[in-house]
């Protein structure tokens, strides 16, 4: 098992093109060649875009190999080709795509190396990364966008999306746990990306890679020194400060299955079974959301709102284009939190959410010269016990900006 330490450095920033516009961004980085300069000593190797990652890329992004029994067990299913084998991504818009030609990013390059390794099994592949999404509502959006299919393997991407110290690490920590408490006992490999600054929270998810000791893969890790040695520019990359295009799309696929060769060539040699250790936090283990067609909610009033709102993967919301009557619903939960749009438009309203009758947050929908409309989330209420909660989402009245969306209700 190979673990590096990570320098832990705390700055503020913002998050661009495909992250969420956040109101309490603390996110820990390393500078533009993190932690890994200064423990290299060889120089490093030529990297050429058409010859493929060097032996000291692959090696550096390497930083935990972790315990291989359960992906032992998916290769040898693959081998076997009697039974389809479930293979699932989870992430932002990195891993849905974004910036690669016809959204073939790297979660799509990666499904030739399963069936070229394995060309007599059925594969289904299962692609639930979302832009501008991160852990928050990763963990709560999981059960339905990802393990309802029983994967056999996911690999977890949200290392620009999380961005608040407060919320992102717990909700990170649910999300392994909740992937790996699934009934179909799937494998998980932890990918970290980075922005053209270094900017990641690979510091922050690290660590609770180690503690679940589960195979992880840094692009961050093995891309910025080569780029510190002038071997390649950032932007032959990436078309911004965030997203690969498809050169850097096809690193990550380098990186990930030069990894899983690595596995399939000792398989014969790994066995035992995983056992999941115990938690550092399970705040939000388990979430789901839930909409206008849900049970686990009673909803009261519909006030303004009309239950048919929907944005991309996110269905049967509730949208109010004119009006300021209030959505009123009741849900028992110990953690939770409102999932809704923000706005280009300049017609995002404010609204207030009331819980057990006290205004606990206001929601402003505009997003003002932004890069498009999102889905962002806010959490509203948490407690270390489940209570019933009466719940009220009040528009703010204003002639000029009358548009808010309510996507679902995050409920742990």
């Amino acid at each position: 098992m190979k673990i590096k330490s990570i320098a832990l450095i705390l700055i503020g920033i913002m998050l661009l093109a495909g992250c969420s516009k956040v109101d309490d961004v603390s996110n820990p980085s390393a500078d533009s060649v993190g932690s890994t300069t200064s423990e290299q000593t060889e120089p490093e190797e030529e990297f050429d875009l058409n010859k493929g990652i060097t032996s000291m890329m692959k090696n550096r992004s390497i930083i935990n190999e972790g315990d291989l029994s359960r992906l032992a067990k998916v290769i040898k299913k693959a081998q076997a080709g009697e039974e389809e084998v479930v293979i699932g991504v989870i992430g932002g818009s990195i891993t849905q795509g974004s910036s690669a030609q016809n959204n073939n990013g790297y979660a799509t390059m990666m499904q030739e190396w399963w069936k070229t390794k394995f060309p007599n099994t059925d594969f289904r592949f299962i692609n639930a990364g979302i832009g501008a999404t991160d852990s928050y509502i990763g963990v709560h959006r999981v059960k339905a966008d990802l393990l309802e299919s029983d994967p056999d393997l996911v690999i977890i991407e949200f290392s620009v999306n999380d961005t608040r110290a407060h919320i992102n690490k717990d909700s990170y920590e649910a999300l392994v746990r909740t992937i790996l408490s699934h009934k179909s006992e799937p494998a998980a490999m932890l990918l970290f990306t980075t922005q053209e600054n270094g900017t990641s929270f690979q510091d922050v998810h690290a660590p609770i890679g180690e503690h679940y000791n589960l195979p992880m893969i840094s692009y961050k890790d093995a891309i910025l020194p080569v780029i510190s040695a002038d071997h390649i520019k950032w932007s032959d990359i990436s078309p911004d400060n965030i997203h690969p295009n498809d050169a850097g799309h096809d690193i990550i696929k380098q990186l990930i299955s030069s990894f899983l060769d690595d596995v399939v060539a000792k398989v014969d040699d790994i066995d035992g079974e995983y056992s999941i250790p115990e938690a550092n936090s399970d705040k939000y283990e388990g979430g789901f959301i839930a909409n206008a067609n849900s049970e686990e909610i009673t909803v009261l009033e519909t006030g303004s709102f009309e239950g048919d709102a929907q944005f991309g993967n996110f269905k049967d919301g509730w949208a109010v284009r004119e009006g300021s009557d209030s959505l009123v619903f009741e849900v028992e939960a110990k953690n939770l939190g409102i999932l809704y749009m923000e706005f280009i438009s300049g017609k995002g309203a404010k609204a207030e959410i009331l819980v057990n009758g006290e205004v606990v947050k206001t929601i402003d929908a505009d997003f003002p010269n932004g890069w498009g409309n999102y889905a962002e989330s806010v959490e509203v209420f948490t407690s270390d016990k489940a209570e019933k909660l009466k719940v009220e989402i009040r528009p703010v009245d204003d002639e000029e900006r009358t548009h808010f969306t309510v996507l679902g209700v995050m409920v742990s």
